[in-house]
């Protein structure tokens, strides 16, 4: 939409929706079916995983896991895209999975690598939770937690 911004070396996946004035800074990496609110703001090297939701005026300094909300200058998680996932087509199972991930991920209160090591026993049998357990691996500047 109006006054959106893309800097240089961003890399950005199929079928995004931006709102007014979202600003992606340099080598921004943008999965596919990702949502961004009116003024939202990713900081430079940062990666926004598939389908994550970033609300009005967000501002993110680390990576956003795939299928997360966040919201507010300081970008807190708010749980998952069920909405996104709905109309994408995800069944009840997936969404009550990537549920389950996400409870692991922000609400059981281990550390992250202890996060880690119960997100790969479970992606040993969804494939929903190795999605989330490469974006992990792949993180450079840490997840919004």
């Amino acid at each position: 939409m109006a006054y959106g911004h893309i800097a240089h070396d961003c890399v950005m996946g199929n079928r995004n929706i931006m709102a007014n004035g979202v600003s992606l800074a340099g080598h921004v990496l943008i999965a596919d079916q990702c949502l961004f609110g009116g003024f939202a703001l990713v900081h430079q090297f940062c990666r926004v995983g598939r389908m994550a939701f970033l609300g009005y005026a967000t501002g993110v300094s680390k990576d956003v896991p795939p299928f997360v909300r966040c919201a507010d200058h300081t970008s807190i998680p708010y749980g998952i895209n069920t909405v996104g996932m709905k109309r994408a087509g995800y069944s009840s199972d997936d969404i009550t999975t990537v549920k389950s991930l996400y409870k692991i991920l922000y609400r059981s209160n281990l550390r992250m690598v202890e996060a880690q090591e119960q997100l790969a026993e479970i992606a040993k049998k969804e494939p929903l939770a190795q999605e989330f357990v490469d974006f992990l691996e792949g993180s450079e500047r840490g997840i919004i937690r």
